[in-house]
C-alpha cells in the first residue's frame, strides 16, 4: 500500500503535514496527522475520485469519516495512480483550527 507525507499550506503561511496511506483512483484510505493544531482531527479516511471533467487526474479528499470531508487536494494523482509532487486544493472551514478556511497549497514529502 502507497504512503505519502504531504504538507498542506494556508495563504497566511501556517502549514502542518499528513500521512496518507493508499486511497489510489476510486479507492478510500487512510490519513494521520503528523503535526496536530492546524485542523480539528487528527485521522481518518481519504477517498481519491476523477477531477471534475477530466479523464486524467484525481482529487484527494481527507475526511473525518467517509461523509465529512475536511480538505480537498486538487488533481493529487494522475493518469495510471502516478502522485503529483504538488498543487492547490480547499480547506473547508469546520475542519480549521490555526490553518485558515478556504484555497491550500499542498507539496508531497517522502513515501515510505
Amino acid at each position: 500500500m502507497p504512503s505519502y507525507a504531504v504538507r498542506i499550506g494556508d495563504v497566511k503561511g501556517v502549514s502542518f503535514r499528513i500521512r496518507l496511506e493508499g486511497g489510489g483512483s476510486g479507492l478510500t484510505g487512510k490519513w494521520r496527522a503528523l503535526d496536530l493544531g492546524a485542523i480539528k482531527y487528527e485521522k481518518g479516511t481519504t477517498l481519491c475520485r476523477d477531477t471534475a471533467g477530466t479523464w486524467f487526474d484525481s482529487d484527494m479528499f481527507i475526511c473525518k469519516h467517509e461523509n465529512e470531508i475536511c480538505i480537498r487536494l486538487d488533481d493529487f494523482m494522475g493518469v495510471f495512480d502516478w502522485q503529483k509532487e504538488d498543487g492547490t486544493g480547499e480547506v473547508m472551514q469546520h475542519c480549521c483550527i490555526a490553518l485558515q478556511p478556504g484555497k491550500i497549497t499542498w507539496v508531497w514529502e517522502q513515501t515510505s
